[in-house]
């Protein structure tokens, strides 16, 4: 009868283990990781009302953190740096860098913070800050969110979003004649689950 009631104590245990262990534990890793290859920040500017430059950043990194394994609520932030301004003409990318525009010597980075929500519809946003030449700004971008089949070797969730921003909300204010105040902007993550 001792053996008996032993191994019950130890049967409970287990299962109570075995529940703590698979059913507590996170199904994603966190934060999941931007698969570089996939990803993209895209950009595009009036110039004297004429043309429209174009253009992206090269070297970024971002972090989605999920919120109990679910975006509503989860945590998407990373850094852009500067100086990977690229619209394919040298000159003007180092114009860009120069204090006129970003000034990466003195500000290398931008950066951004938020976290996502879902409205009623069920359209997900990207509410956070953006800090560029140390003034933040808060913004909301509205996102499309495809995500893979659990099933599949690749997992992953894939976040694009399309915004515009004013320049002279940063600080980047010369040149106001030739270039337009606002800048579009285009962004694709894709996070390895």
């Amino acid at each position: 009868m001792i053996w008996y009631t032993i191994f019950m104590n130890l049967m409970h245990f287990f299962s109570i283990f075995i529940f703590i262990l698979f059913i507590h534990k996170p199904i994603f890793a966190n934060p999941l990781p931007l698969v570089q290859e996939d990803a993209s920040i895209r950009f595009e500017i009036e110039h004297i009302g004429r043309f429209k430059v174009e253009g992206l950043f090269s070297e970024f990194d971002a972090n989605l953190t999920l919120t109990n394994n679910q975006l509503v609520q989860s945590k998407l932030e990373g850094t852009i740096y500067v100086n990977s301004i690229n619209t394919l003409n040298k000159r003007r990318d180092k114009h860009l860098n120069s204090d006129d525009f970003f000034d990466s010597d003195q500000f290398p980075t931008i950066d951004f913070s938020g976290t996502l929500h879902q409205d009623d519809k069920g359209q997900f946003f990207w509410d956070g800050d953006v800090t560029i030449k140390d003034i933040q700004n808060k913004i909301a971008v509205p996102l499309t969110v495809s995500s893979s089949s659990a099933l599949e070797t690749d997992s992953f969730i894939q976040l694009n979003g399309t915004f515009i921003l004013s320049r002279f909300d940063y600080g980047i204010t010369k040149h106001r004649l030739m270039i337009d105040e606002y800048v579009t902007i285009d962004v694709d993550g894709k996070f390895e689950i």
